[in-house]
Order: C-alpha cells, then sequence, then structure tokens
C-alpha cells in the first residue's frame, strides 16, 4: 500500500541521543491545511527523527530532491506535483492540472 504523505529521515541526528518525547512538533501549513510533522520513531535507545510532509490526497508515487537538497518535489496519484521547502518544512506549491496520476518527477538544471 501506498501512502499520501512523504517520510524524510534527518541523517544528521542518527547517533546522537534524542530527546524523551515522541513529537517535536507540529507545524501545519499549505493548502488544506497540509503541512510537515516532526516525530522520533525507533526503539527508546536508537531514536531516529523524521519529517512528514502531508498533502497529497492520493498515494505518492514518487519524489526527488533539488541538487542542493533544499526543495523536494513529489508526484501523486491525486494528479498534481507539490513542492516543498526542506529548509522551512513547507509546501510551496502545488500543481494542478493533469488529468491522470502523475507517475514520476525529475529536477533539471
Amino acid at each position: 500500500m501506498m501512502d499520501p504523505w512523504l517520510l524524510i529521515w534527518d541523517m544528521s541526528k542518527i547517533g546522537q541521543q534524542a530527546d524523551t518525547c515522541n513529537v517535536l512538533s507540529a507545524i501545519v501549513q499549505g493548502e488544506n491545511e497540509s503541512g510537515p510533522r516532526e516525530y522520533l520513531l525507533g526503539a527508546e535507545d536508537g531514536k531516529r527523527s523524521y519529517t512528514l510532509f502531508q498533502g497529497h490526497s492520493g498515494p505518492v508515487y514518487s519524489s526527488t530532491f533539488s541538487p542542493l537538497g533544499d526543495f523536494i518535489l513529489s508526484s501523486s496519484s491525486d494528479s498534481t506535483i507539490r513542492l516543498w521547502s526542506t529548509k522551512l518544512n513547507a509546501n510551496l506549491v502545488c500543481y494542478k492540472g493533469h488529468n491522470y496520476p502523475v507517475w514520476d518527477v525529475q529536477v533539471e538544471i
């Protein structure tokens, strides 16, 4: 089963001591009250943080980072492409107008 969200793991925090709380923060932004949420996941001694980017109404088929890692593009069965900021943890743009699901996205410079 595919999910209508993206999980972005924070690789810089692997091996570091995590807070004891389960939820680091909750930020709600963007269309339809969609936005990222930061969580901790894993065993008590080895929790890893990730950011949950929500906004698509159907399964996410593809995602890709920009070359510098500051943006993510995602495509979905909901016929949209979303542009996310990894610095702001926010959905910047929702590109609509496709008549069918968008199966793949790429970043070109």
